[in-house]
């Protein structure tokens, strides 16, 4: 079984970025990416297979 690190990206309407480890589940398979978009926000959930891709997405994502 692999480790899957979960990250959440979210995007809000005044330009704020927040990017956080919020999970690290163990499976065959990746877990699926997720979209959802609020009145106020989009939130992505992006699932990668190590924490080090996981972690760089993180700062890039804090850098936009």
């Amino acid at each position: 079984m692999k480790k899957y690190f979960g990250v959440i990206t979210t995007y809000d309407d005044y330009g704020k970025v927040t990017a956080n480890l919020i999970d690290v589940k163990e499976g065959d398979k990746k877990p699926d990416n997720k979209f959802e978009r609020t009145a106020e926000k989009d939130i992505y959930i992006d699932w990668f297979e190590s924490l080090q891709r996981a972690n760089r997405f993180i700062e890039q994502s804090l850098l936009a």
